[in-house]
């Protein structure tokens, strides 16, 4: 039986949806920034779950406050402010500008948006202008091909995370790119299963 859930990520209890004595599969595309954390976090209270593919995308969108693995960071000696900056940096490889476009932010909505849900929890912002500036003054510093390929590091320490994350939770973990880059920069894909 396959079950097409639509809700906002935050509110998901995938443990409800889950038959006891079945195995399940979790396939998710573009989980804007944190949704992926949220998701995450929502399989991390289920038992029951075979094998997933995550596609991961909007790194800009992350926040330390639903990161899912801040000790992942915290190990690589990245403090919080600094994660946040490296959030921003991420939307280096997506744009020959560093910025995303406004299509993109119109998309997924304004960094810190608690979308449609007034019951989602606020967050603490008091970092995001030091981010800001820390953003800022590296901008200045880098050419468009250095900001790519920071962009693309950054992308790939916050998946790096999450990756260490899943096996944590007995998952073999694989990063895949599901498409060519031509077609999208935005082509993360988590993918694996439980370990045996």
């Amino acid at each position: 039986d396959v079950e097409r859930v639509q809700c906002d990520v935050r509110n998901l209890a995938l443990e409800k949806l889950l038959r006891d004595g079945k195995r399940h599969a979790v396939s998710a595309k573009h989980l804007c920034g944190e949704a992926a954390d949220l998701l995450l976090r929502a399989m991390s209270r289920c038992k029951g779950i075979h094998c997933y593919a995550v596609a991961t995308c909007c790194h800009h969108r992350c926040h330390p406050a639903t990161y899912v693995n801040p000790e992942f960071m915290a190990m690589l000696g990245i403090s919080r402010l600094e994660f946040q900056a490296m959030c921003k940096m991420s939307s280096w490889v997506c744009s020959e500008m560093g910025e995303h476009s406004s299509a993109t932010n119109n998309a997924c909505g304004s960094p810190g948006a608690r979308g449609n849900n007034p019951d989602a929890p606020s967050r603490d912002t008091s970092g995001d202008s030091a981010a800001t500036r820390l953003f800022r003054n590296a901008a200045q510093k880098l050419s468009q091909a250095e900001k790519k390929r920071v962009g693309a590091m950054c992308k790939l320490i916050i998946d790096g995370g999450r990756i260490a994350f899943l096996r944590r939770l007995g998952y073999n973990c694989t990063l895949v790119r599901y498409v060519p880059e031509e077609v999208t920069v935005e082509n993360a894909l988590l993918c694996g299963r439980l370990s045996t």
